[in-house]
């Protein structure tokens, strides 16, 4: 039976976001040599990044009342530990030995794909397994659509395929006898 439920809420910690602002560069011997500095994110432009599938009460603007790293050459890095939480179809057909997939989907809400390219790309080693599942893998499909009421412009997203599998640990299969002499096998949670 599938059912839908807050499957994932994730902490990503660091998320990182990366882009060029052509409006930031600058000449390292015009400053002393400064090749890096931190600022405010509310001082700079920051792309309009939403998360499509929020499953959160309330959106929060998660790039904003951060700090981001800017070098000379105009490359913006924005890393911040944030919190996630998106809706996913839960398949229990084949518990224990379950396979989930939740979807991510983040993309620009205002700039089409001629402002704006969003690319994406997954890693598993900093996500940290809470006893109950572990992530599989992590695929970044970047996708470029096409809507009818703006024929012929792109807009960019990239959705996260994430896949979890349930800790083996979570299951232990126990064996009794019924009172007709039958065995059965019982599941048990720890």
């Amino acid at each position: 039976m599938a059912k839908a439920e807050p499957l994932i809420a994730t902490d990503l910690d660091p998320t990182r976001t990366i882009w060029t602002d052509e409006y930031m560069r600058w000449d390292p011997s015009d400053y002393e040599g400064l090749k890096k500095t931190k600022v405010s994110s509310n001082k700079i432009w920051l792309p309009d990044l939403f998360f499509y599938n929020n499953a959160d009460q309330l959106y929060h603007k998660f790039l904003k009342d951060t700090i981001v790293k800017v070098d000379f050459s105009g490359e913006v890095l924005w890393a911040s530990p944030v919190n996630f939480r998106s809706f996913c179809l839960l398949d229990v057909r084949f518990f224990p030995f379950d396979v989930q997939l939740c979807e991510m989907k983040f993309g620009p809400w205002s700039h089409d794909g001629n402002e704006l390219v969003i690319n994406g790309s997954g890693d598993t080693s900093a996500f940290t397994a809470n006893g109950e599942w572990d992530m599989s893998r992590i695929v970044a499909l970047n996708n470029v659509e096409y809507y009818p009421d703006d024929p012929g412009v792109p807009y960019t997203d990239v959705t996260f395929k994430i896949y979890f599998h349930r800790s083996v640990c979570d299951v232990a299969i126990v064996t009794g006898k019924i009172r007709d002499g039958r065995q059965k096998e019982l599941f048990g949670f720890e």
